[in-house]
């Protein structure tokens, strides 16, 4: 048995009040991923290599039935918080198995903040398949409610599973039941191949480290395209609004993406559209040398988070729907 909230936080993450402490007990269980530094390196393996061992705290609901849906949630740049788990404990309370999912600490790390190479999103996002795969093949999981939420960082690899050639390759016919995206950096899906599923992002209007503007332009265009794609914007609100802390932050590590705009190619590969490099690691320092700006960013707008919870609340009720 593990503990929900193991102390994987980094120093920047303590110093805001909001490392990681036992919360609650929890199953900790494992599956392989694998690590590619882009999509599109698995996408051209013929035969992927699954050998990365990455940990997970699973937790059953009060309400334990014999078939349940499931909720995977996926960590941002500072690891797993402790602020996380109201998002669990609100997908236990509608009688969801919940999915703690660690990328970082397997891989030896346990924060990208500042620095985003060190575990990538295409990384995360297999992770996210690997984890549906685990979860579908349980007996007591309800293969077609299996919701995932990720935020920052971890949206966007929920953002990339609702891509359809990465789902498929990994994960074959399975597919989540919703993707709930919190203040992810929108990348555009240029081939537009995407979940038939409700993917909801939920942002704040003043972030500046990922900002809405790319995920208003990506919803509208989705959602022109037929897809089930919406936004909530919260007012007054910056990056990591969810956080508990008084006022807004300087987040002094950490690079503005205002400037900044990504696509995923239909190959897997991202690339910058202003400067067209992609995002290998060859090239993903001149593809946000001009546009990336370190230290302008801001932290905060807790007034928001309840409107929040709320709104993860009525996602949820879609996906047991």
């Amino acid at each position: 048995m593990g503990l929900i909230g193991k102390n994987r936080s980094s120093g920047l993450m303590l110093a805001l009040g909001l490392a990681l402490a036992p919360v609650a007990e929890a199953e900790e269980i494992s599956f392989t991923s694998a690590s590619p530094y882009q999509l599109g390196d698995l996408l051209a393996n013929d035969t992927p290599t699954y050998d990365v061992e990455i940990t997970a705290d699973l937790v059953y609901p009060d309400n334990k039935t014999e078939m349940m849906p499931a909720f995977v949630f996926m960590h941002g740049s500072g690891g797993p918080l402790l602020r996380h788990h109201r998002y669990l404990e609100l997908a236990r309370a509608r009688g969801f198995v919940s999915l703690q999912i660690d990328s970082f600490g397997p891989r030896g790390i346990t924060s990208s903040v500042g620095n985003q190479t060190n575990v990538t999103a295409a990384m995360m996002t297999i992770d996210v398949l690997r984890a549906l795969k685990f979860l579908a093949g349980r007996p007591d999981v309800d293969a077609n409610r299996i919701a995932i939420m990720g935020s920052s960082k971890g949206a966007i690899a929920a953002l990339f599973a609702t891509w359809s050639p990465i789902r498929h390759k990994v994960a074959g016919d399975l597919d989540f039941a919703g993707f709930a995206l919190l203040y992810p950096l929108c990348a555009t899906i240029e081939d537009g191949k995407v979940s038939a599923n409700p993917v909801h992002v939920y942002i704040g209007k003043e972030d500046n480290w990922t900002p809405a503007a790319p995920c208003i332009s990506q919803v509208d265009r989705m959602a022109a395209l037929g897809n089930k794609w919406a936004i909530t914007l919260y007012e007054g609100a910056y990056h990591g609004f969810d956080a508990p802390i008084d006022g807004i932050r300087d987040m002094p590590y950490a690079y503005s993406m205002v400037d900044c705009n990504v696509a995923l190619r239909s190959d897997g590969y991202e690339y910058e559209t202003g400067s067209g490099h992609l995002l290998t690691r060859a090239e993903r320092r001149m593809a946000f040398r001009s546009c990336a700006k370190k230290g302008a960013v801001k932290m905060g707008g807790y007034h928001a988070a309840d409107a929040l919870l709320n709104d993860i609340g009525l996602f949820l009720d879609v996906v047991i729907d």
